[in-house]
């Protein structure tokens, strides 16, 4: 038979944004608890030790993560790039591209817009084209592989100013998100605000 505190473990760990409050600080331990009982069963008083110890371990391992984020992206560099273009397309295009994936939809290319066949301009139905982007490159070590948490960090980053991002790659070290012109100083100040701490 789990212990309350295991049962506690396991029934915030199904609640992510429980878990997000939690490590934030802005829970009330006691509502909490109530709110756990239910589905748990045990003594509020019980109850409410696991979710405090819970939140504690939370928060610890939060910290944790934040700093081996923080320092791997003092550690990286990034350049940012206009008159980029996306460009989707069922075959693998014979272009100049910057990078590209294929998917079992087709290929994701991004590339110059000086580089795309002015053809292109007119988007036949078997491509689609986005000119008016800005590619922002984050260039960290290998550690990046190794490092949960930094994308989500990133692109959570990015979701509370507003930033769309049109398309993004995440390859060995390198970090790509491409997003409209007009969300590009906006990204770049998010970004770079990150980088710097």
């Amino acid at each position: 038979m789990a212990s309350i505190q295991e049962k506690v473990r396991i029934w915030l760990a199904k609640k992510p944004s429980l878990v997000e409050a939690v490590g934030q600080g802005v829970v009330n331990f006691s509502s909490l608890a109530r709110l756990a009982q239910e589905d748990v069963g045990g003594s509020f008083e019980a109850v409410k030790k696991a979710v405090i110890r819970q939140a504690e371990t939370v928060r610890a391992e939060r910290r944790q993560r934040r700093q081996k984020v923080e320092a791997l992206l003092r550690s990286s560099r990034f350049e940012i790039s206009s008159g980029m273009a996306v460009v989707l397309t069922n075959d693998e295009p014979d272009l100049p591209v910057l990078a590209h994936t294929r998917t079992s939809h087709g290929w994701t290319s991004i590339l110059r817009e000086s580089d795309m066949p002015r053809r292109w301009l007119s988007v036949p139905m078997s491509n689609q084209v986005r000119t008016g982007q800005v590619l922002i490159a984050l260039y960290s070590g290998m550690e990046l592989e190794d490092t949960p948490f930094v994308l989500s960090y990133l692109l959570s980053a990015l979701e509370r100013e507003g930033i769309n991002i049109t398309e993004f790659v995440s390859c060995r070290e390198d970090t790509l998100f491409v997003v409209d012109e007009v969300d590009g100083p906006a990204a770049h100040r998010v970004l770079s605000g990150l980088i710097r701490g």
